[in-house]
C-alpha cells in the first residue's frame, strides 16, 4: 500500500491547491528553526556510529562539538546504571568505549528528540507525549534484550520514534492537534477517525515521511505503522518484531499516560500481545516493565525530563491491572525523586497524617528558630539499598528479605537509631514486632506485642487507617490518650515516625523508626528517607497481589 503523502503541485496550468498537512508541518519547522534534532551533527553522529569503519576518537570528536550533548552523555555514563568499579568517566572517548556505539547513538537521538520538542503550550502537555516515547523505547528494548534480539538498540530507536507524528503535529500545528482531541472528547470519535477528519492522513504516515526526510533507513521507518497480527507465536522477522513491539509498547504507554487517546484497547490484551510477539512469559514481561521503568526514572533528568512527569494517571479500581501498574510506577517515581519537605508535596498515600486534635509540631516553640542536628545517615548506603530493593522486587525475592533490607536502609542509610516492622496477627486482634534493628531492638520486640486498640493506641489507629505519623515530642500534652503512658519509659524514644503498610486494601502492619539514643530531631531529610523506604515496601507488596 502506498503510504506517501500527497504532493502539492505548483504547475502554472492549475490553481495553487491548499497546502498538504506535510507542507504545513515542514513550513512550520523551518519557521521555528534551530531544532536540535535537525542539526547536521545528529545525522553525522548517527551515521558514524552505524559505520564499522568509524574510530572511537572520530565519534568522540564529533560528539565533542556539542558541549551540551557531551555534558549529558557524560552524566549518563557516570550514572549507577553504567559506571563500573567506581571509575568516573571524564572524556567523551571513554564514554563511547564504555557505552558502545549503538548505545551512544540512541542516547544522542533520545536527548535531541527531547530537546527539540520541549515546547510550552497552554492546552497541550508536550512533556507527557515525550515521556511516553521515552518510556516505550526503554521498555521494548528490555523485552528485546530478554528475548535475545540481536539488535536491541534498533528496537529502542523504533520505540522512541513510533509516536513522532503525534509529537510533531502537536508542536507545529497545535490548533489541529487540539481539534482532534476535541473530537474525541465531544463527539466520541476514535483517535484514528479524528486524525483523518482533521489532517486527512494518519499520524503514522506523517512520521514515516519525516523520518525518510531525516534519512532513517527503511527497517526503521517501516515499523512506524499500526500493527496487527493474523498469526500466533513468536515473530522471527526482525523488522516485523520491531513493528509489533513498538506498536504494543506505545499503546501500553497510551493506556497509562493518556487513556483518552488509547481508545477501547485493553491493557491486558496489550500485555498478551507482547508475550505472543516476543515469546516471553507474562512474568518476564512484567519484569521488563518494572526494570525499564526504574532505569528510565533514574536517568530521566540526564535526558532533560523532570522525574515527576513519569508519574502516570491513576484511574479506576485499585485491583484493575492497568491501575496496579500505574500505582507501582507512581511509588517508584516518589522513591527515586527528591520529595519536597512540604508534606503537601509528598506522594499520594505517603502524606503525614495527624491524629485528630494534635499537631506534628507538638511541644515545639512555634516562635523559635528550629534547630536541626545533622543527618547521621550515609547517602551512598541509602542509594545502594534502594537499588538493591528495586532489584529484589523485580526478581520476586522473598518478602522477608526485602523487609530486612528496608530496615537496614532506615538505620544505616537514613540515620535512625532504631527501626522495626510490626505485623498484625492473622485474626487482626494483635500486632507484634517481627523484625527490629538498632540498640533498642530487644526493647522494641518486647514492647510491641499489643492488642489492637485504636481508641487509645496511636499505632493501632494508624495501622487500621493506613496512615503515617511523625511525632516530634511524645511527652507533649497533646499526645495524652493517644500514646500509651508506658511508651517512653519502655522504649526510650520521644521522637519517632511510623507508617502503615497494606496488602491490597487490607492493612497488615506498620514500620517504625526513632532517634532514641542520639535524641536528634527528626528533620525533613530523615522523614523523607523513611517514606522512601516505606514506599519500597508498598511496591514489594503490591506486585505480590
Amino acid at each position: 500500500m502506498d503510504t506517501s503523502l500527497p504532493v502539492t503541485s505548483n504547475s502554472p496550468d492549475t490553481p495553487n491547491p491548499e497546502p498538504s498537512t506535510l507542507d504545513r508541518i515542514l513550513a512550520r519547522i523551518e519557521q521555528i528553526g534551530d531544532m536540535p534534532i535537525f542539526s547536521a551533527s545528529v545525522n553525522r553522529i548517527r551515521m558514524m556510529s552505524s559505520s564499522q569503519e568509524t574510530e572511537v576518537t572520530e565519534l568522540a570528536h564529533e560528539i565533542g562539538k556539542d558541549a551540551n550533548l557531551t555534558t549529558k552523555l557524560l552524566r549518563v555514563a557516570n550514572s549507577p546504571h553504567y559506571v563500573r568499579n567506581n571509575m568516573k568517566v571524564s572524556v567523551a572517548s571513554r564514554a563511547v568505549v564504555m557505552l558502545g556505539f549503538d548505545t551512544v547513538r540512541n542516547i544522542t537521538l533520545a536527548m535531541k528528540v527531547i530537546d527539540s520538542f520541549q515546547f510550552k503550550h497552554p492546552s497541550i502537555n508536550m512533556s507527557s507525549l515525550l515521556v511516553k516515547s521515552y518510556l516505550s523505547a526503554g521498555f521494548i528494548r528490555e523485552i528485546a534484550v530478554r528475548s535475545n534480539n540481536p539488535d536491541a538498540e534498533e528496537t529502542y530507536t523504533c520505540g522512541l520514534l513510533h509516536n513522532l507524528g503525534e509529537i510533531v503535529v502537536a508542536v507545529t500545528i497545535p490548533d489541529d492537534y487540539l481539534k482532534m482531541r476535541a473530537l474525541i472528547q465531544d463527539k466520541n470519535y476514535t483517535w484514528e477517525r479524528a486524525q483523518q477528519e482533521v489532517l486527512g492522513i494518519s499520524l503514522k504516515q506523517i512520521a514515516q515521511e519525516i523520518l525518510k526526510k531525516w534519512g532513517f533507513p527503511a527497517p526503521i521507518t517501516q515499523t512506524v505503522t499500526e500493527f496487527s497480527r493474523s498469526g500466533k507465536g513468536p515473530i522471527r522477522n526482525q523488522q516485523q518484531l520491531n513493528a509489533a513491539l513498538a506498536s504494543y509498547g506505545s499503546r501500553l504507554m497510551d493506556c497509562l499516560y493518556t487513556p483518552e487517546t488509547a481508545g477501547a484497547v485493553d491493557y491486558d490484551d496489550l500485555l498478551k500481545g507482547l508475550q505472543d510477539a516476543s515469546g516471553l512469559r507474562g512474568d518476564l514481561i512484567d519484569q521488563c516493565l518494572s526494570t525499564s521503568f526504574k532505569m528510565s526514572c533514574d536517568l530521566a533528568e540526564e535526558y532533560g525530563l523532570d522525574k515527576k512527569l513519569l508519574r502516570p494517571k491513576i484511574t479506576g479500581a485499585d485491583d484493575d491491572p492497568r491501575n496496579k501498574t500505574a500505582r507501582t510506577f507512581a511509588y517508584l517515581v516518589s522513591s527515586t525523586a527528591e520529595i519536597n519537605a512540604d508534606p503537601a508535596a509528598l506522594p499520594e498515600g505517603s502524606r503525614e497524617t495527624i491524629p485528630e486534635g494534635t499537631s506534628t509540631t507538638a511541644g515545639a516553640d512555634q516562635n523559635a528558630t528550629p534547630t536541626r542536628k545533622s543527618v547521621r545517615g550515609d547517602t551512598g548506603i541509602l542509594v545502594n539499598v534502594l537499588g538493591d530493593i528495586t532489584l529484589m522486587i523485580t526478581q520476586r525475592t522473598d518478602i522477608n528479605m526485602i523487609f530486612g533490607k528496608i530496615l537496614e536502609g532506615m538505620q544505616h542509610g537514613v540515620g535512625y537509631d532504631n527501626a522495626m516492622l510490626c505485623l498484625l496477627t492473622p485474626d487482626r486482634a494483635r500486632y507484634k514486632a517481627r523484625f527490629s534493628v538498632g540498640p533498642s531492638a530487644d526493647k522494641l520486640k518486647s514492647y510491641f506485642v499489643r492488642d489492637v486498640s485504636p481508641e487509645s493506641d496511636l499505632f493501632s489507629k494508624l495501622t487500621l487507617s493506613g496512615d503515617e505519623v511523625l511525632v516530634k515530642n511524645a511527652t507533649d500534652e497533646s499526645w495524652r490518650g493517644k500514646i500509651r503512658p508506658d511508651f517512653i519509659s519502655s522504649v526510650g524514644a520521644k521522637s519517632f515516625v511510623a507508617a502503615a503498610i497494606k496488602l491490597g486494601e487490607k492493612s497488615i502492619g506498620f514500620f517504625y523508626a526513632d532517634t532514641a539514643q542520639s535524641k536528634a530531631d527528626i528533620t525533613p531529610e530523615l522523614y523523607r528517607g523513611f517514606i522512601q523506604l516505606v514506599s519500597q515496601a508498598r511496591i514489594a507488596l503490591s506486585v505480590r497481589r
